[in-house]
């Protein structure tokens, strides 16, 4: 513990030099970020509103018409650090969030950069880590997920390097496998790819030097062991990826974008540099501030390196293995710019890499492994006073570059005379439309997630997640021959005002952000400088009875919709092989409406009474996990209208229940438990053949 006084005094020096701005935010204050205040803000608000009235929010009803909530990575429900936004108001949770992640990353760093140098030096080299440029970014943009997964990989890949260097011992293996556990409960699972195939290379030059494949098998054994044992989190995350946008993997031309021109790299000195910023199609986007390049290590670090490899006779080997290993991580950033495109070998034959956007993510490698690197050299600087002056320089050219992005700011507030006219009655309510982008202006008076919070339904958000058939349903609405996917990845689309699609939404409120728009099919009911609302008396309710069912594929129900072939307010189409033949209504007008009893977030209870059997339609999203009851027995969920959920009525008074029961979270679970136990048996047996 006496070694690390002063690396702890010299953190807090650090800290409060830096964060000194943000370290006592005002009751309506927090630290901005942009991701912050647009989707953590309400994400961790919906889910401590939850928990603290008594439910678990498996679903989120307020968004997309309804999408997968506890499953979300973002929302990283099994994260011990998720406990802070439980018991503290969110301005304070959030910022007891980034210091203390700040403290673990540079704790981590120190671990791993102590290995290899002096305590000084190492002390020095993390909090070049610690409050370099990616954490400054990271706030500044809100990624809250980034920032506490990133805070482990110091933690993982320095003690695998102690497992791969000293060899396996039950309390190597376990501390390995928490922290890794820790890093994949953080919520940003890019991040554990990243690594596997880091500590995959670093573990492939072990092999070689040792002339055995243990350093190999280890590694795979602890990956193994930590995503067992974190499976309960991932595996309904995995599902939903499977199930959103993602699935299936990206077009490589959407993989790549986000790649790092060669002409950018410049930004490694100059990260403010706005025409190499813009060479980049991926950046950090909107906020008060200059936006950064958001992996900057600070251009002292880089140049001490050159120096020391021009300098230095003879170079230790780690320290070409982690120099080799950044730079090809440097190489698969650039994406299709690079000479030879690593980026799509990796797409081609590691499938999660299809499941990742922007290449410049990789980067976050060369940003773990500098710090040893930079250890190393200032171990070498026997002069305590020149390294400490060395040390200082660099740390000051850090906190020139990010000082300015640590403010303070408002706390998102939604109580808005706009918001107020939004507000419907009913059980539930009609569903607004925003008609605008997550980009739009008027995010300063209706922010696209601000409905979770206020129990307003909306027909979209903000999320990277979106659900795949719900997207291509809003492509068909907006009758286009191509995905928007390209343009829209974390939003669907603006939908076209077409009265028949709006009403079977079961929208509303139609909200623009130019007050020109005209929609003459629906009432004005509000005007302001920056936005016109229209009321809609026409919406369905959430769920509506039809007589006629169409059967069909995805395919054929996109073309349907999209030319408007199927009136979707009085027929239901119906994405089914088994075409059964039932019993249709043959009155001319079913009488008599769906009585809802009680709806909330993962139960609804419904009651009807009509003279003819039905098909029970909706506007509630599909999605497996969903069941439903008639007078108690089980009947099957049609998936209909491309994203949506039907059942078969019999004709008769009955009672229906719609409810979420997602059984992937007893599958991982399950996992879960037979991973502990796995471990425990294979740990205790190793011992007893030692005893």
């Amino acid at each position: 513990m006496r070694r690390l006084i002063f690396p702890l005094l010299l953190f807090l020096a650090i800290l409060l030099i830096f964060y000194f701005p943000v370290l006592k935010p005002d009751r309506d204050k927090i630290i901005y970020g942009g991701d912050l205040l647009s989707q953590f803000y309400y994400w961790k608000g919906y889910l401590k509103d939850s928990l603290l009235s008594g439910f678990i929010p498996f679903w989120n009803p307020y968004l997309f018409s309804g999408t997968p909530f506890l499953a979300h990575p973002a929302t990283a429900f099994f994260y011990p650090a998720t406990l802070l936004y439980l018991y503290l108001p969110l301005n304070y949770a959030f910022l007891s969030v980034i210091l203390i992640h700040i403290l673990i990353a540079y704790l981590g760093m120190f671990f791993f950069t102590s290995r290899y140098s002096d305590s000084l030096s190492a002390a020095f080299a993390s909090a070049v880590f610690a409050f370099g440029g990616y954490f400054a970014a990271r706030i500044y943009a809100g990624h809250i997920d980034l920032l506490t997964t990133a805070a482990w990989l110091p933690w993982v890949l320095g003690n695998l390097m102690v497992i791969f260097e000293d060899g396996f011992s039950r309390k190597r293996f376990m501390r390995t496998v928490l922290f890794l556990s820790l890093m994949v409960l953080a919520g940003y699972n890019a991040y554990l790819v990243f690594s596997a195939l880091a500590a995959g290379m670093i573990a492939v030059y072990f092999s070689l030097q040792q002339k055995t494949i243990r350093p190999l098998f280890l590694l795979t054994v602890v990956y193994l062991a930590a995503l067992g044992l974190t499976a309960v989190q991932w595996l309904p995350t995995w599902q939903l990826t499977g199930q959103s946008i993602r699935g299936g993997g990206f077009p490589y031309d959407l993989a790549a974008f986000g790649s790092m021109p060669l002409t950018s790299l410049n930004l490694f000195f100059t990260p403010l540099n706005r025409a190499s910023l813009d060479a980049i199609s991926f950046n950090l986007g909107g906020g008060p501030q200059v936006n950064p390049f958001d992996h900057f290590t600070g251009s002292l670090p880089i140049i001490a390196v050159f120096i020391y490899l021009i300098l230095k006779r003879k170079v230790k080997r780690i320290f070409w293995l982690f120099l080799i290993v950044s730079l090809i991580f440097l190489w698969i950033s650039l994406g299709p710019f690079a000479p030879l495109n690593l980026h799509y070998l990796l797409y081609r034959i590691l499938p999660l890499y299809r499941f990742i956007r922007i290449p410049i993510q990789n980067l976050i490698i060369p940003l773990i492994l500098l710090p040893p690197m930079l250890a190393m050299i200032l171990t070498d600087i026997k002069n305590n006073l020149w390294k400490s002056a060395i040390s200082i320089a660099l740390i000051t050219e850090l906190f020139f570059f990010s000082r300015p992005y640590f403010f303070q700011t408002n706390i998102p507030k939604s109580k808005t005379e706009l918001l107020a006219n939004l507000k419907q009655e009913g059980v539930p309510p009609g569903r607004i439309m925003p008609g605008f982008r997550v980009i739009s202006p008027l995010l300063s008076k209706f922010e696209m997630n601000a409905p979770i919070s206020e129990k307003i339904f909306s027909t979209s958000g903000y999320d990277p997640l979106i659900l795949k058939n719900y997207h291509r349903f809003a492509d068909s609405i907006n009758q286009s021959n191509e995905s928007s996917l390209p343009w829209y990845n974390v939003e669907i689309p603006p939908l076209k005002s077409d009265p028949q699609m709006m009403n079977f939404l079961n929208v509303s409120r139609l909200l623009f952000d130019d007050p020109r728009i005209l929609a003459p099919d629906f009432n004005l009911l509000d005007r302001g400088e920056d936005y016109v609302l229209y009321k809609n008396d026409k919406a369905k309710p959430r769920f509506f009875p039809v007589k006629e069912a169409v059967f069909a594929d995805d395919e054929e129900a996109a073309g349907l919709i999209a030319q408007r072939k199927v009136d979707l307010t009085s027929r239901v189409i119906l994405i089914s092989k088994d075409r059964n033949k039932l019993d249709h209504c043959q009155a001319d007008k079913i009488e008599s409406a769906i009585k809802i009893i009680s709806f909330k977030a993962s139960r609804v209870k419904l009651e009807s009474d009509y003279g003819c059997a039905v098909w029970l339609s909706s506007s509630e999203v599909y999605y497996p996990g969903w069941q439903a009851t008639i007078d108690g027995k089980n009947t099957y969920i049609y998936k209909s209208n491309m994203a949506f959920r039907t059942i078969y009525l019999p004709a008769g008074k009955h009672l229906i229940e719609y409810f979420y029961s997602p059984k992937i979270y007893f599958y991982g679970f399950v996992i879960s438990f037979l991973a502990v136990i796995i471990i425990l048996f294979m740990l205790n047996k190793k011992n007893e053949q030692k005893a």
